[in-house]
């Protein structure tokens, strides 16, 4: 569209734009400002987007015709373009590229979710104190030095813990394994929290610990006294040669391909330490 200026409202930082299983009659678009899109597992709350400028959210209702998935809380002063059905469908049947375009932001989001979700469910309970921290940055005060941001004195680490639901005897364990991993530190009375970008790298470890921690302790529980490189080399060869035989390929061409995403978790693993 070249004018949107009819289809657009001011929100002010705060207002719940929608609510979980609510009923969907319109999408939007981000003028400006930023809107932060969450949901409840059990008593942890998953923050599964911010949405920033130039982004859209709320178009599954209209595909789908059923309540909300997740609610729309604004997170800063925000314009935003309301497109309701009718609007939405014209808009799809005169430009197919904006069709595609959603598509991919589509599997991006579906993604991110299942990762953030998976999180949710990492047993020692890290992953949901992640979630909960990361539902908390809005709130909290950026530090000028970068990586951190200081909690408000209501939202202590006790407020962290509780709503990702560990019990009081884990919380001292779980705050120890965030500490040394420096995802959260405590100073002079004040609670740190590291920024967003920390905690999608250290989501992405917890990720990638639960599929490597168990196959490194299953296939070489045998030689643990090895170098650590020796044993990231032999994990390196299991994988490329996995993957070869299920594909039926010679190893060399997938070899970069295979041991990629393990490179990554040995470099986030030096970067965050063992769990």
């Amino acid at each position: 569209m070249n004018d949107d200026s009819h289809l657009a409202r001011s929100y002010r930082a705060g207002t719940v734009l929608f609510r979980e299983n609510d009923p969907g009659s319109r999408m939007y678009v981000v003028k400006s400002g930023r809107v932060r899109v969450w949901r409840t597992l059990g008593e942890t709350e998953i923050v599964l987007a911010h949405i920033g400028v130039g982004e859209f959210f709320g178009e599954m209702a209209l595909l789908e015709g059923l309540p909300r998935s997740a609610t729309a809380t604004i997170a800063e002063d925000c314009e935003l373009v309301e497109i309701d059905k009718e609007t939405f469908e014209a808009m799809l049947r005169s430009n197919s590229e904006i069709a595609v375009r959603m598509m991919r932001k589509l599997c991006q989001r579906l993604r991110e979710a299942d990762r953030r979700l998976q999180n949710a469910l990492v047993e020692h309970g890290l992953g949901r104190v992640i979630e909960a921290m990361r539902s908390l940055l809005a709130s909290g005060e950026p530090i000028k030095s970068g990586g951190w941001v200081r909690l408000p004195t209501t939202q202590n680490q006790v407020d962290i813990y509780a709503r990702a639901g560990i019990p009081v005897v884990q919380r001292a364990d779980v705050e120890q394994r965030l500490e040394r991993a420096k995802i959260l530190r405590r100073y002079d009375g004040d609670v740190f929290i590291a920024d967003e970008k920390t905690l999608d790298a250290f989501s992405d470890y917890l990720h990638l610990h639960q599929i490597y921690h168990p196959l490194i302790s299953r296939e070489f529980a045998d030689v643990q006294n090895l170098p650590q490189d020796d044993v990231r080399r032999l994990v390196k060869r299991m994988l490329i040669e996995k993957m070869a035989t299920e594909q039926g390929i010679v190893a060399d061409p997938v070899s970069d391909r295979v041991t990629e995403q393990y490179d990554r978790y040995v470099r986030l693993q030096e970067r965050f330490g063992e769990l």
